[in-house]
């Protein structure tokens, strides 16, 4: 009797130990996502692209650390574009339009004054006037991934925006 108990639990043991659950293998080990938890992440990862601050479709995503809601009345999200060939940059900033000159060179930017279309938007004039505010302030920039970064003066991030590939 008791060689059989001992038959019967080794024989549980065996099944047992064959239900142990095996991680899954990924179909294609290139397609493991990667979590991006802060922008030295950003940085390093080989999985995210670093997009070229001219000729990118730069999309407004936070004001001075806030982030952007487009307005009801508003016919498209704000945006930047930086033109290599002309040293033009151009975009919406939420109800107008506007265009200048920029010069980039490593982290350093300046931009030119801007020309703007002067249409009336009540519910798109705070965001668009900190937006221009923005521009207009920055001294330098940093793009970590697809995140470009407008900084002022005294060090401050005053814009955010993800690039946009169209």
């Amino acid at each position: 009797m008791k060689f059989t108990s001992l038959k019967q639990l080794i024989f549980v043991a065996l099944v047992l130990a064959g239900c142990v659950p095996m991680s899954p293998k990924p179909a294609d080990s290139t397609a493991i996502p990667t979590v991006i938890t802060s922008g030295s992440d950003i940085e390093s990862s080989s999985k995210s692209p670093k997009a070229p601050l001219a000729n990118t479709y730069w999309k407004l995503t936070a004001l001075n650390n806030a982030p952007i809601t487009m307005a009801p009345s508003q016919p498209r999200e704000a945006y930047v574009q930086f033109r290599e060939d002309t040293q033009a940059v151009r975009g919406f900033a939420g109800c107008n339009k506007f265009s200048g000159a920029y010069e980039a060179s490593e982290n350093r930017l300046s931009l030119g004054p801007m020309a703007t279309t002067r249409m009336a938007c009540a519910d798109a004039s705070a965001a668009e006037a900190q937006f221009f505010s923005a521009l207009e302030q920055t001294l330098s920039f940093a793009i970590l991934g697809d995140v470009l970064i407008l900084i002022d003066g005294k060090g401050v991030t005053t814009a955010e925006f993800t690039a946009v590939y169209l």
